[in-house]
């Protein structure tokens, strides 16, 4: 690859096709993330001799014998089967193409076998809810909210650092989860990277394409407007007053992010500047959030898949949480599942209090 462009010979190498696939053919149909996915399973085999295998000379030998050495090295049967994917597509383009005479992938058997690291839920009882959100009421507003609404909603990270005021109807008690922000990787932009002064892309004098951008939700069904538990309501209430104040405080310092495509946002959750926070010192939070109530790790991930358990304990109407678990694709899961018989609820009920912590509007 020289000067951004990808270039191949007639006999290209595996490497040099792959390039070319990536950055020419496939580019402009993948999101960021998963390009940057792609980039990262194809980064395997870098200074590989399998990268160095002429793509005419490819036996179904070389490929198996990449995958056993993966997987010796401790590597996921899941990841393997990534790349295997990858392959298996630029291997159909090269054919088409006239670059190689069949796919050698048809007599390699896809990478299977049980998983190293099966996924189980979380093991989120009541209690530790309990903790973090009377932990959560005697935070700041912007700390308050943001972990209510982990533990009740369950949207997905960027879908909540991506919120902007004009999702949010306090009037009504409703929020629109209709765009995330996500962060690219910078990338180098010389001529000649090993002449860089800089051995990291975020480093270089010339870098571009990085940052934290807009984008859409992950699914459509996604991007609704959902109620808001009075409880999360009450804080975003003082959340926005506090924005108000600061936006007043804090003059041209603080103003709406816009991103590298000129989509600006006022967020709901952001830096003193108005900047959105990244999604590393997110993750550093909540895990620093947990110490502090004496809950064992979880990642914040893993909260979706309590969420609909917790709107239930905390006494949410079940169609409510019908509707949010739907439209968010969370449910009721791990040991707080409440009983749907009417003993079962009264146990809840004694078990967190007569009272309910949370109403919908």
């Amino acid at each position: 690859m020289e000067d951004g462009t990808v270039t191949i010979g007639s006999a290209p190498t595996l490497q040099e096709w792959l390039d070319h696939w990536l950055y020419t053919i496939k580019q402009g149909s993948l999101k960021d993330s998963t390009l940057e996915g792609y980039e990262a399973k194809i980064a395997w085999l870098k200074d590989t001799r399998l990268a160095r295998t002429k793509l005419n000379k490819l036996k179904p030998e070389h490929i198996e014998t990449f995958y056993a050495r993966k997987r010796a090295e401790g590597k996921a049967v899941a990841s393997v089967l990534q790349l295997h994917r990858i392959l298996n597509g630029a291997f159909k383009a090269a054919v088409k193409r006239g670059k190689l005479g069949s796919n050698p992938l048809l007599k390699v058997d896809a990478p299977s076998g049980r998983s190293d690291e099966a996924f189980e839920p979380p093991a989120f009882t009541p209690e530790d809810a309990r903790k973090i959100i009377a932990h959560a009421e005697t935070l700041p507003p912007s700390e308050a909210t943001r972990w209510m609404m982990a533990l009740t909603y369950g949207p997905r990270q960027g879908e909540v650092l991506g919120l902007g005021w004009d999702a949010v109807d306090l009037d009504n008690g409703q929020i629109d989860l209709r765009r995330t922000i996500y962060p690219k990787k910078w990338r180098h932009g010389c001529d000649d990277i090993t002449h860089c002064p800089a051995k990291r892309p975020h480093l270089c004098p010339s870098r571009y394409g990085g940052g934290l951008f807009f984008g859409t939700p992950k699914s459509l069904a996604g991007r609704r407007s959902l109620p808001v538990p009075e409880q999360v309501l009450k804080h975003l209430k003082k959340l926005h007053a506090e924005h108000l104040a600061l936006n007043e405080a804090e003059g041209k310092r603080r103003k709406p992010y816009t991103d590298a495509n000129g989509v600006t946002v006022d967020l709901v959750f952001c830096q003193l500047n108005g900047r959105p926070h990244r999604p590393e010192s997110d993750w550093k939070r909540w895990k620093a959030l947990l110490e502090e109530c004496g809950v064992d790790h979880v990642r914040l991930h893993d909260a979706r898949h309590v969420s609909a358990t917790m709107m239930l304990m905390l006494g949410v109407p079940r169609q409510v949480v019908g509707r949010i678990s739907l439209v968010l694709n969370v449910g009721v899961v791990g040991s707080a599942r409440p009983r749907c018989t009417s003993l079962g609820r009264f146990h809840e009920m004694a078990s967190w209090g007569r009272s309910s912590l949370y109403s919908i509007r």
